[in-house]
């Protein structure tokens, strides 16, 4: 399914699964308007387009995350009412990093491993 995120540089359209939890869809970690890290994956709420700032390794991960956290809200809904804390421990229980970690620790890994894709395109 199509979702459409906002990012502080527009409105980015990305590929999503949908999970067990209505609402809630699953793809790659944007890094940047056009590029996507293929081997990490996030959530995010398909009605608002908002993503949750944690990344997970692999889709069973953010599909575990989801999943537990579905019975949390009415995740239809364009703005769920949203227990931060409990949603921030699962996802650190199924995995997760925050973007924080994600982005000082893997980012500039990442960076450079799609500037070599995209010079060889």
């Amino acid at each position: 399914m199509e979702l459409t995120i906002p990012t502080p540089h527009g409105h980015v359209i990305v590929e999503g699964k949908p999970t067990e939890a209505d609402g809630l869809v699953i793809h790659p970690v944007l890094l940047s308007n056009d590029t996507t890290d293929l081997d990490w994956r996030t959530v995010t709420h398909a009605p608002s387009g908002m993503r949750f700032p944690v990344n997970f390794p692999n889709d069973q991960c953010a599909a575990d995350f989801a999943k537990s956290i579905a019975h949390l809200a009415n995740w239809r809904q364009a703005k769920p009412d949203i227990p931060k804390a409990e949603v921030w421990e699962i996802a650190m229980q199924n995995g997760g990093i925050s973007d924080t970690t994600y982005y000082d620790a893997y980012q500039p890994e990442r960076t450079t491993a799609v500037e070599v894709r995209k010079a060889g395109e």
